[in-house]
């Protein structure tokens, strides 16, 4: 009865607890419904490309199979037949690459429109590919097949006759068409007889392959004979997953942390709320208490409430939560893979989210159980008053949150010095824990100070009247703006890292690849072709000129020819760093070269009767088949205009696909044309942000939970200053200014904790960094996103006062004479 009567008058306050579940049960099961997606979308990609085949052989190194090896695995006991799977390396005339495989046989690859290969020269398209190529069905495309031992036989015309969504985004052939296309192995299929065991096959193809080696067993279940392992679908399907998805144990605990963090919150805002609801029924719990209800029924009434709205919200939650992942599934599908699975209901996420739901709300409804068993029958009917202001000094709180803070800190400096996360992750979260347990000792005193300044700088008394207020209940100030706190933090983290991450490849890029694109011509035309394009920013064009050396440089295998641009003496604006401007009397090759025995030593440029001699020099950003000198040491060998490049400095915000298109621009125009540069920073760029948008995504139901949490401590302020609210109504304050006092407060509180949050995520964020990067030749650039915190703060601020919107309301309602009176 008691438990059912508590439920009637919770109202709107146990809908903010049910909301608070709901989102932290729905976070759940939506995670582990798109994982488990995932994992089946990886399942059906790799099932399509080894479907069909009872045995697959592959080299433990990606080495070849030998064909008399083939031969003995055909005549082995059981084997039906086999057929060779091999790939090739081709290049499109855009630029774009592509791997060539062979047609499996029995395949199961799904063509959405045409039919597979099956005469030579036919090729089946993947879908993405042919979309880059803007190829269809029927059309003629060349490829060139640049491992052709035979130049002249490298490009091979094929008709697509279908298009389809392709394992590895291979482009598919016959058998015939591979032949002649310098293939390497890639795996070998294998069908045994429908009365052979297929494991007793594999046992024997393994023994064959390990002549007189033993037969092992990998983790997958997979036999390893030799270098070579003969697996099934299932088994292969398993390793795939695990090469694809890395170490899963890491990525369940990178997930696992943030539904940590989600209920974290969750705990401290459900525990609000029922601190909330046992401070309203103050009055009730004194009559159940002078009626005969003992304090354990009291107890045991406020446990069973958490218990049945913890187990109504979970399931709740769980709808919410798959509901979401499907339509996070169906997003990912129309938006970035097609062949992306739909989201299931997993029954471990079900009973996960319903368990975890119903065990945190009980938890954090103990606490104020245990209050509603401390209501006195003469007590809780005497008036309500104002609190007493807290008089002892949390000592235990200092000693315990300075240690867990100091050892936090030193977690940190040790794992920022030895870049190791291992000791710099649980540094990071022992030290939040700790400024946690600090927050009791200094929030407070900052909240006060924050809001004296405020009452001096816009001389406003109300101000300065939620100033003193914080006195009255340190514990519930503390408790809020942790709330708040802790989805600041998080969100501040993840800017710092991503900023001080791009900014440091930046830097790095700028060293290893400082010219965004170059155009192997620089004739007016590719200049206007250049100029024209949207993306560019800045344009240099060089002289150069062809010269014989005394050395083979490994430009052109047939002679010691090179092409020498000439770098002049001045501030290029293209090159992303000076490092690049090759000082007089070094001439420097790329790394795409074999000059290891020339490096440091004089070499001579012949070009007609004139000559130099330059020091050899390597350096990473040189452009492939080129080699830079100072204009001024080369230009009596005749630097000519028509036989320079075309340096080009490309925007930032620069994507892949734009860059792809710039090149075949001028390929049109029969300029060949380099963007590796651009791509890379692109592909950066483009990576980073995904990755920013899946863990700001994951971080969304935390700061949800955090804003209903700043609701329900509001709330509960609001019902035990009710009194002091009546008496300033009383003496003529408006209705707006005791609204304007609960939203006051609410600022205060966000303006500290943006404040701290700021801070520890500048920490934070550079110390993950730092730990993350690990070679010694990248140094770390922090770099503070002020603008993103700017607009953190402005949400933070607005994200406090939606939440004190409806305790303000209730403050504005309060009557004088009801609230002076006796309750």
């Amino acid at each position: 009865m008691i438990v059912k009567a508590n439920l009637r008058s919770g109202g709107s306050r146990l809908i903010a607890a049910a909301i608070t579940i709901i989102v932290s049960v729905a976070f759940v099961v939506a995670v582990m419904g798109v994982l488990a997606s995932f994992q089946s979308t990886m399942r059906a990609q790799l099932a399509a490309q080894y479907a069909g085949a009872d045995l697959v052989v592959k080299h433990s190194n990606e080495g070849p199979l030998e064909k008399k090896k083939q031969k003995a695995i055909e005549n082995t006991a059981g084997v039906k037949e086999t057929q060779r799977i091999e790939r090739s390396f081709a290049t499109f005339a855009s630029g774009g690459v592509a791997l060539v495989n062979v047609w499996p046989k029995n395949s199961e690859i799904k063509v959405d429109s045409g039919r597979a290969p099956s005469k030579p020269n036919e090729i089946l398209f993947d879908t993405e590919v042919a979309k880059e190529e803007n190829k269809k069905i029927g059309d003629q495309v060349e490829l060139t097949f640049p491992f052709v031992p035979d130049p002249e036989k490298s490009k091979v015309t094929f008709t697509i006759t279908g298009i389809g969504h392709m394992p590895e985004s291979a482009l598919q052939v016959t058998n015939a068409s591979a032949a002649k296309l310098a293939p390497e192995f890639d795996h070998l299929r294998i069908q045994t007889d429908k009365s052979a065991d297929v494991s007793t096959v594999q046992s024997a193809v393994a023994k064959t392959l390990a002549g007189s080696a033993d037969v092992k067993t990998n983790d997958f279940g997979a036999k390893v004979g030799g270098d070579y392992t003969v697996s099934t679908e299932d088994q292969l399907v398993q390793e795939g997953i695990e090469n694809l998805t890395g170490n899963s144990k890491t990525i369940v605990a990178f997930i696992t942390a943030f539904i940590v963090v989600a209920f974290f919150v969750a705990v401290l805002v459900i525990s609000n709320t029922f601190q909330v609801l046992v401070a309203s029924r103050i009055r009730s719990l004194a009559l159940l208490r002078a009626v005969g209800a003992t304090r354990s029924q009291l107890r045991n009434a406020t446990l069973a409430e958490g218990a049945l709205l913890g187990l109504i919200s979970s399931i709740i939650g769980v709808l919410v939560g798959w509901g979401a992942s499907l339509l996070l599934s169906i997003a990912l599908r129309a938006f970035m893979q097609s062949t992306f699975q739909t989201a299931p209901l997993p029954i471990l996420a079900v009973v996960t989210g319903v368990a975890v739901g119903v065990c945190v709300t009980v938890a954090a409804s103990f606490i104020p159980a245990l209050k509603a068993t401390r209501v006195s029958p003469i007590d809780a009917l005497a008036p309500a008053d104002i609190p007493a202001p807290a008089t002892r000094f949390p000592w235990v709180r200092l000693v315990i949150g300075a240690l867990l803070t100091a050892l936090g800190l030193l977690g940190i400096a040790v794992g920022a010095a030895s870049s190791d996360m291992m000791f710099t992750l649980p540094g990071a979260f022992a030290a939040f824990c700790g400024v946690l347990v600090l927050s009791r000792v200094f929030v407070p005193p900052l909240v006060e100070l924050t809001g004296r300044i405020g009452e001096k700088v816009f001389r406003s008394p109300t101000l300065g009247l939620v100033a003193r207020n914080v006195k009255l209940a340190p514990r519930r100030t503390a408790s809020t703006t942790a709330a708040l706190l802790i989805g600041v933090t998080l969100v501040a983290t993840i800017f710092m890292g991503a900023q001080t991450t791009r900014t440091t490849i930046d830097a790095e890029l700028s060293e290893f690849a400082p010219i965004d694109f170059v155009a192997y011509s620089s004739s007016d035309k590719t200049v206007k072709t250049l100029e024209n394009s949207k993306i560019v920013k800045d344009v240099n064009t060089l002289p150069g000129t062809r010269a014989k050396t005394s050395v083979p440089l490994g430009h052109n295998p047939d002679s010691k020819e090179t092409l020498v641009i000439g770098v002049e003496n001045k501030k290029y604006s293209v090159p992303r760093s000076t490092d690049l401007l090759p000082p007089p009397g070094v001439l420097y090759i790329g790394v795409d070269t074999d000059v290891e025995e020339y490096k440091g030593k004089e070499i001579t440029l012949h070009a007609g009767k004139k000559k130099v001699q330059l020091t050899l020099k390597v350096h990473n950003a040189v452009p492939s088949g080129t080699t830079l000198a100072n204009a001024d040491d080369v230009a009596a060998l005749g630097l000519k205009e028509s036989e320079g490049q075309t340096w080009v400095r490309l925007a930032d915000d620069v994507s892949v696909s734009q860059v792809s298109t710039l090149r075949s621009d001028l390929e049109k125009a029969d300029v060949a044309a380099d963007g590796e540069g651009a791509v890379k920073r692109a592909e950066f760029a483009e990576t980073l942000t995904i990755m920013m948008g899946i863990v700001l995504g994951l971080l969304g139901a935390s700061v949800i939970i955090s804003i209903v949490g700043v609701g329900n401590t509001l709330s509960l302020a609001t019902i035990e200053r009710k009194r002091e609210t009546a008496l300033l109504r009383t003496l003529g304050l408006p209705r707006w200014a005791a609204a304007g006092m609960v939203a006051a407060e609410a600022t205060l509180m966000a303006i500290v904790s943006i404040v701290v949050g700021t801070a520890l995520g500048i920490l934070f964020g550079w110390a993950s960094v730092k730990s993350l990067l690990t070679s010694d030749s990248i140094t770390v650039v922090a770099d503070i996103p002020w603008l993103m915190f700017g607009l953190v703060a402005v949400v933070t601020v607005l994200a406090a006062l939606i939440a004190s919107l409806l305790p303000a309301l209730a403050a504005s309602r309060t009557q004088p004479a009801q609230g002076v009176a006796q309750r």
